[in-house]
């Protein structure tokens, strides 16, 4: 007999079955979309400018899913390393990849446990779960402590 599941193997089953029933659909949709979009009601990122230009940066999004947003970061001009605990999410990316010709990194691996160095990065991004809401941070020493924290935690 095993004992109770972890809360990562709980999520990669989640979202195994979100992408399952869903992601794995809309991901060509997602990818295709021209402009970066935020949030629940998709405004545009011209509209609201959160991100400023990304040319040439180096951005790591935790919990990647599908990777449409690095997608939107790529050809914005930022260089993407995306990283989800999910196979079967990143098997659709993978998927993307090939439809789209982007390539950049995708890490199979949980958040708190990502095998790369955070001081290799200008921007990190995270998706929101729950109420709380995405976060797109430079990599400062206050955010690269975060991460590091993040990790031990782990």
């Amino acid at each position: 007999m095993t004992g109770p599941a972890s809360e990562v193997e709980r999520n990669r089953d989640l979202w195994s079955l979100v992408n399952a029933q869903h992601t794995d659909q809309d991901a060509f949709r997602q990818w295709s979309a021209e402009d970066i979009r935020w949030g629940l009601f998709g405004i545009p990122e011209a509209t609201i400018g959160v991100l400023g230009d990304v040319t040439g940066l180096d951005v790591l999004e935790l919990g990647c899913g599908t990777a449409f947003f690095s997608s939107w970061l790529m050809r914005a001009g930022a260089r993407p390393v995306a990283v989800d605990v999910t196979p079967a999410q990143l098997d659709t990316a993978r998927r993307c990849q090939k439809q789209f010709g982007l390539q950049f990194p995708l890490i199979e691996a949980d958040a708190a446990d990502v095998p790369l160095p955070s001081a290799r990065f200008d921007l990190w991004r995270r998706i929101g779960t729950g109420a709380a809401p995405p976060t797109l941070l430079p990599v400062t020493d206050a955010s690269a402590s975060f991460l590091d924290d993040l990790r031990q935690s782990a």
